[in-house]
């Protein structure tokens, strides 16, 4: 979203009383007391629809963006009472999630329908909008991201009008089917299909300049699709049994790979060695520290007692920028003495990396590290 700066204006006097809310609402959103915080609804209550618009066209538009990207589900009563009969606020606002606003759910799907302008929008989460149906979709035809995740209202029907989707979440969706979604295939660039059942092969493997995908927990789509998105460059497979090495060969250009408690093993990283930046491999037994050592471009990395890695083998490893330890007695304070480019270092219930290695971090050659966090269950102590 692009960011504005706010610029003081000469202000007309029968501003200032909103003014002076919205002073409050951008600097003491985190500080208010309840009393306090319902006084101030209260008063943005008292506003009749035409001092409202009165007022409201006064404001700056940056002002409004600021308001909009800043308030939270308590403040947005006021934002709805006074920006939904503002032309400033439709105007500015990109960005919606619609869950914020359920308290006023009878008048959201017409007032939806005024934000021609929406190019993000969230629709996700259980019970909270399913106020909002297929027919309000029709007037949001700027929206390039969609966020349905757990949406039991909006089929594929509604979204048939949205040609210019490039980023969709369908985790756990029940009525958009694979088929409505033909309009934009070859366009989509991000989609999540984590716990998805609708989305199958025969539509999947038409998508083809998709970049990005999570297919977490996913019992319905398999590598003989996911081997056709060369495109790929992000791709998560979290407890996912269906996709694994055979499609990680077809898949030149993956940077990023999450195979959290997946079917992955040495055999499909062999072909990700150049190019993979992030692997995340908790509850993976398949790799080994072998396979890992050969990615000497990797930035991130997170692993877990299941993956045997040595300081040896984790020296090799000399570009990393972010390493995350779960479990993991094979790695000493020696081995991440080794990684002189690290910024960011997370450390759970590993015996042999201590504080000892604090020192050292703090003279890294790296000058942007920024967060250490050391955590011993048994101990129930932490250090940052």
């Amino acid at each position: 979203m692009k960011r504005l700066r706010v610029e003081e204006s000469g202000d007309e006097p029968s501003s200032q009383r909103l003014r002076e809310s919205y002073s409050v609402v951008m600097t003491r959103m985190n500080c208010l007391s309840r009393d306090e915080r319902e006084s101030l609804i209260a008063e943005a209550r008292r506003f009749s629809v035409a001092e409202c618009h009165a007022l409201a066209s006064q404001i700056p538009d940056e002002l409004w963006l600021v308001v909009f990207m800043h308030c939270d589900a308590g403040y947005s009563f006021i934002v709805f009472r006074i920006g939904s009969v503002s032309k400033q606020w439709l105007r500015v606002a990109d960005s919606l999630i619609v869950q914020q606003y359920a308290f006023v759910k009878e008048q959201m799907p017409r007032v939806l329908r005024k934000f021609t302008h929406l190019e993000s929008l969230s629709l996700g989460g259980p019970g909270k909008c399913e106020y909002i149906g297929d027919e309000t979709l029709v007037y949001l035809s700027n929206l390039t991201a969609l966020d349905l995740s757990t949406n039991k209202r909006i089929t594929g029907e509604g979204l048939r009008t949205l040609t210019a989707l490039r980023d969709l979440n369908l985790t756990a969706t029940k009525h958009v089917h694979g088929k409505r979604l033909a309009h934009i295939y070859t366009r989509l660039g991000t989609l999540s299909l984590a716990r998805n059942r609708r989305i199958r092969d025969s539509h999947l493997a038409q998508m083809t300049s998709l970049t990005s995908l999570d297919l977490s927990a996913n019992e319905f789509v398999s590598s003989t699709s996911v081997s056709t998105l060369t495109n790929l460059s992000t791709l998560c497979l979290m407890r996912n049994y269906r996709v694994g090495d055979a499609a990680l060969k077809c898949l030149p250009n993956l940077t990023e790979l999450e195979i959290d408690s997946s079917l992955v093993t040495d055999a499909g990283l062999i072909h990700l060695e150049v190019k993979l930046r992030l692997l995340s491999t908790l509850e993976t037994t398949g790799i080994t520290g072998a396979a890992i050592a050969r990615m000497t471009n990797l930035r991130s990395l997170t692993i877990d007692e299941t993956t045997v890695l040595t300081d040896t083998e984790l020296a090799q490893l000399t570009n990393l920028r972010q390493l995350l330890l779960l479990d993991c007695n094979t790695i000493t304070d020696a081995g991440v003495r080794l990684l002189t480019n690290l910024e960011h270092l997370s450390v759970m219930n590993c015996k042999q990396v201590t504080t000892g290695v604090l020192p050292f971090l703090c003279l890294c050659e790296s000058a942007e590290f920024d967060e250490v966090e050391m955590i011993d269950k048994d101990q129930s102590d932490s250090l940052l």
